[in-house]
């Protein structure tokens, strides 16, 4: 999936990532595709299951961990590219409605976003963030789903197909 996102996109440049909701696979890919890359990994404050899955995992080097709610407050800082990977079906898990953690996410200063996350999670709406991404000057440069090899197997849903989007925010 993130390869069929990112074709065309010079991975070997330097560039400033920000992986919001990160995890040890979403920031392990990241570091591998973008091996010149440098990444702010976002994880909500005190989710251990994410913080420790991704110290102990992925080494220490190029990216940085934040503990952050994207929700409370706008981040500054200016971004190459954002990843939202599985983050916005995890919204209402730590008390934000899916609009306002896809808002606070189209809200960052960046160039270019990606969003994959489950087709059959009931927790997000496609449309909306189409609708959404639009509003805020995003435009879609990649759109694909692909089907997993085995289902996941979540606590609303089964998840068989990840979709994923490319934006590239509009000049």
């Amino acid at each position: 999936m993130f390869r069929l996102l990112f074709r065309g996109i010079d991975r070997r440049k330097p560039c400033e990532i920000l992986d919001a909701g990160s995890g040890r696979t979403s920031l392990s890919l990241i570091l591998r595709m973008f091996p010149m890359g440098r990444v702010d990994a976002v994880v909500y404050p005190g989710d251990l299951r994410k913080i420790n899955s991704i110290k102990a995992a992925v080494p220490a080097g190029r990216y940085g961990l934040i503990e952050r709610d994207l929700c409370l407050g706008r981040m500054e800082r200016h971004y190459d590219i954002a990843v939202a990977h599985l983050l916005l079906g995890e919204a209402a898990k730590f008390g934000n409605p899916f609009a306002l953690l896809l808002d606070a996410v189209l809200a960052l200063h960046i160039k270019q976003l990606v969003i994959i996350d489950f087709l059959e999670d009931p927790d997000v709406d496609f449309d909306v963030v189409l609708r959404h991404a639009q509003a805020h000057g995003y435009t879609v440069a990649h759109d694909c789903t692909i089907k997993r090899s085995e289902p996941f197997s979540g606590k609303r849903f089964v998840g068989w197909h990840y979709r994923g989007l490319l934006f590239a925010l509009q000049e």
